[in-house]
């Protein structure tokens, strides 16, 4: 993992839980952290959450509130992530 995919994550994942929540963006989230952070402890349960987001959420669906709680909780792991591994 490079410095970059940290920051390119951080980025998106900031955008999704400010209110930029589209199904492209939880996309382009999902692709970052399949290619770059997939073998990290919290790789799997995100990767779960985002694969089975829809808009609106619906009964085997997150919803936009359930996507950002995942989001918001991944984020400061991989702040510390990037301090500790991508300098």
């Amino acid at each position: 993992m490079i410095e970059q995919d940290c920051v390119d994550l951080l980025e998106r994942i900031t955008r999704f839980v400010s209110g930029e929540t589209t199904k492209e963006l939880v996309d382009d989230i999902e692709g970052i952290v399949l290619e770059c952070f997939r073998e990290e402890e919290w790789a799997d349960q995100l990767i779960w959450v985002l694969s089975c987001f829809e808009p609106g959420g619906g009964e085997h669906y997150y919803d936009e509130r359930e996507v950002a709680t995942e989001l918001a909780a991944v984020a400061p792991l991989l702040a510390a992530e990037r301090g500790a591994q991508c300098d």
